[in-house]
């Protein structure tokens, strides 16, 4: 498995996501982090900073990069 961490300035919680209109620059990640069934968390730290961590599960079949 890999862990995608992210931090951002933003409290915000991370809501349902939907694709954005195809002009739209930004927020696509967690659209497709969830789309391929990746398992998505997130919590606030004490400066109101939001993290956001991903966890892409590895291989299956046995092989090795």
């Amino acid at each position: 498995s890999v862990l995608i961490a992210v931090t951002d300035n933003s409290p915000r919680i991370p809501g349902r996501c939907a694709m954005p209109d195809g002009e739209a620059e930004a927020g696509r990640g967690l659209a497709l982090l969830r789309l391929f069934g990746v398992r998505v968390s997130w919590d606030v730290d004490g400066d109101g900073r939001k993290r956001t961590r991903a966890v892409v599960p590895g291989a299956t079949d046995g092989r090795r990069l």
